[in-house]
């Protein structure tokens, strides 16, 4: 699962042209505090955190002054629930499973700024598979199958934290 970015900044790798699914960049914060966010010029006022190599958090946060970044999201959510960052930017099923799987209930999704598409991405030595995969992603598509698997491997990763 990569962002469409990913592909610019590795062009040694071929992307599969049709996306699959969809990530939400989701500000997290702790519940209580009196921080407003409607878009991402609202962000500059914050001290953030987020995961060091996550390029969909990385991109939205590229010239910020007030960012911190650790190596995890469940540090990342610590560190937010422990109030050393305002916010905590990260994949809004990422966010809400670690939130669940550490017992964290003093932080909650305030909301989604950003929607990406992603996308598979092949080794270039593996090129060939690029149309063979793309047909299958529209087909599944299509027929309602690749809704219905991710849905319920949304549901399987939540129930598995619990």
């Amino acid at each position: 699962m990569r962002i469409y970015s990913y592909g610019t900044m590795n062009p040694g790798l071929t992307r599969i042209p049709t996306p699959y699914y969809a990530l939400e960049t989701t500000v997290f914060v702790r519940r209580g505090t009196d921080v407003v966010v409607n878009s991402t010029k609202d962000l500059q006022k914050y001290k953030i955190v987020i995961v060091r190599g996550v390029q969909h958090t990385s991109d939205i946060t590229n010239g910020l002054p007030n960012v911190e970044m650790v190596n995890g999201s469940k540090e990342m959510m610590a560190f937010l629930a422990a109030g050393r960052a305002d916010i905590a930017l990260a994949n809004r099923i990422d966010g809400l499973g670690v939130l669940e799987a550490e017992n964290i209930d003093s932080v909650h999704p305030l909301l989604t700024l950003a929607n990406h598409e992603l996308y598979m991405y092949l080794n270039e030595n593996r090129k060939e598979l690029a149309p063979r995969l793309d047909d299958a992603i529209k087909s599944m598509s299509a027929s309602g199958e690749l809704e219905i698997r991710i849905g319920a491997a949304e549901r399987e990763y939540m129930e598995s934290i619990r």
